[in-house]
């Protein structure tokens, strides 16, 4: 096996410093803190060695790594910037240990063959506001996520287009879910928990919905929320929403789904 061993003591991987080397194996020493921008781009590593001791991952540090299949984030991590990840296409499994908090826009987006997604307690929030790409955007292989409790921001096209998923769940502690983050997925059944205000444009193209349930505080919900999803038979949504409701079905939905208001 060609193996990469990075020389003890070593604090910093610098900016596209193997940037589409041809090891099949990365090891770097406890001393590394810092994996720079655009660091491994492009390597033909099958397998890196993250230390315990590193703090910091920045954009584009391993995207577009053709033959990664695993990556385990040690405990220490406390930043994973935007597209880190992006594009590595046999990646199969991402485990985080702890944090970090944030995870930024497209950190994995475009990886299709990701199955295995294991979250660490210390994750807060999952993308941004801005449509800057989703985190997990088009993993088509992903089936199932487990957000942790404490978990608290489904930003903007999170899951969008992986559409494989088919169960999620959303801890209690979850305040606010971002447009888009969860359409075109195979999901089922979605029940929002207690605390977030506002449902907008989160579930279009979701084919495979049969039951969504609402909670009583999200006041904010799109036009023709529950349109064109043809599998849905039951929705649950905050009283505040009945005398309008012919604003987010289609006509021609209402006499099918089960409608019920709390």
């Amino acid at each position: 096996m060609k193996e990469l061993i990075v020389p003890a003591g070593t604090e910093i991987i610098g900016d596209c410093e193997y940037y589409g080397e041809d090891y099949e194996r990365i090891v770097l020493p406890p001393s590394v803190k810092c994996i720079e921008t655009s660091a491994f781009s492009e390597a033909k590593c099958r397998e890196i060695v993250l230390p315990e001791g590193l703090e910091e991952i920045r954009e584009w540090a391993f995207m577009g790594c053709p033959a990664l299949k695993s990556v385990v984030f040690p405990r220490s991590l406390k930043t994973l910037g935007s597209m880190a990840f992006m594009g590595c296409r046999a990646l199969e499994r991402v485990v985080f240990s702890d944090g970090p908090e944030i995870l930024e826009s497209a950190t994995f987006k475009d990886c299709v063959s990701l199955k295995e997604v294991t979250f660490g307690a210390g994750l807060c929030v999952l993308g941004s506001e801005f449509d800057d790409g989703g985190v997990f955007e088009n993993c088509i292989s992903l089936r199932e996520v487990v957000l942790p409790e404490g978990f608290v921001v489904l930003g903007t096209s999170t899951f969008m287009d992986c559409t494989s998923l088919s169960r999620i769940v959303l801890p209690g502690s979850l305040a606010a879910i971002g447009e888009g983050s969860l359409a075109h997925t195979a999901i089922s059944e979605i029940v929002v928990p207690e605390g977030v205000d506002d449902f907008y444009n989160v579930i279009y193209g979701c084919k495979q919905l049969e039951r969504i349930v609402l909670p009583s505080t999200v006041k904010g919900l799109s036009y023709k929320a529950f349109g064109g999803l043809p599998r849905l038979k039951e929705v649950t949504l905050p009283r505040r929403f009945e005398k309008d409701k012919d604003l987010f079905f289609r006509k021609e939905d209402l006499g099918r789904i089960q409608i019920t208001f709390i």
